[in-house]
């Protein structure tokens, strides 16, 4: 617990740097007195990443796409959100504000914008509406994407394995440390893969587990996200370890 209060103490340290030397390195700056205004949405939130600090160690990469974490603890008390709710939040809110950032072309959201758009996906999650849609298939492959992102090997044997007939017996699922939604499908329609595949993107892992326990790792615990009878399976590469930020029920398949 106390590596977590150093990491985020670490963070607000950062980020309170002047604005000159923010502004030479490439960073920019929320307005702090928006803070104030606030009707206490920012309170769902963690503090932001550094860009140079939004990378995977286990993906080896540093990520394009910025990610607005979630206090689950704080969700649960205040909306009584499960862990696939609360998972769903963060991601459709990233998703969301996202493209308002794409559509304004700005880095970061003022508040007011960051809490209407809290509270758009927040009817949305209590109305049901997801945007992760749960495939019908009863059996799962999960598939971890992010070796063949750098390794022209890895993807040779990640296309393998997507022609393999085996691949028909489920509904394929590929998942990412490294990529966001976009991202992810991007590299789907370059590399031809088959249409229907499920994305779970780096938005969708928190440093929150499934008990709402705050770590200094993220997390993502794969079987609340599925229906209890379906069979999940976990495809790696022969030479590599399952991601440590992956948990869950499922067999893991090497290929």
């Amino acid at each position: 617990m106390n590596r977590v209060f150093i990491f985020v103490v670490l963070t607000l340290v950062l980020s309170s740097c002047s604005s000159d030397s923010r502004k030479s390195e490439g960073f920019e700056r929320r307005n702090l007195e928006e803070y104030f205004q606030s009707s206490g949405v920012i309170k769902y939130f963690l503090p932001d990443l550094p860009d140079w600090a939004n990378s995977n160690s286990t993906g080896q990469c540093l990520r394009k796409t910025p990610v607005r974490y979630f206090n689950y603890k704080n969700l649960v008390e205040s909306f009584a959100l499960d862990y696939h709710q609360s998972v769903q939040f963060q991601y459709m809110y990233n998703i969301e504000s996202q493209k308002l950032q794409s559509e304004v072309s700005v880095d970061y959201l003022p508040l007011k914008d960051e809490e209407k758009t809290f509270y758009l996906v927040s009817d949305k999650i209590q109305a049901g509406i997801y945007s992760f849609i749960i495939p019908k298939y009863k059996r799962i492959h999960l598939i971890w994407i992010d070796p063949a992102l750098s390794s022209d090997r890895e993807l040779a044997s990640l296309k393998k394995l997507m022609r393999s007939k085996r691949m028909d017996l489920g509904h394929p699922v590929f998942v990412s440390l490294c990529l966001g939604t976009k991202e992810m499908s991007a590299f789907s329609l370059k590399h031809k893969f088959r249409d229907g595949i499920r994305f779970i993107p780096h938005t969708m892992f928190s440093p929150f587990n499934s008990k709402r326990e705050i770590s200094s790792k993220l997390y993502l615990n794969v079987s609340k996200l599925f229906k209890a009878k379906q069979k999940l399976y976990f495809y790696i590469s022969k030479k590599l370890n399952k991601p440590s930020e992956v948990f869950g029920e499922f067999k893991v398949q090497k290929y």
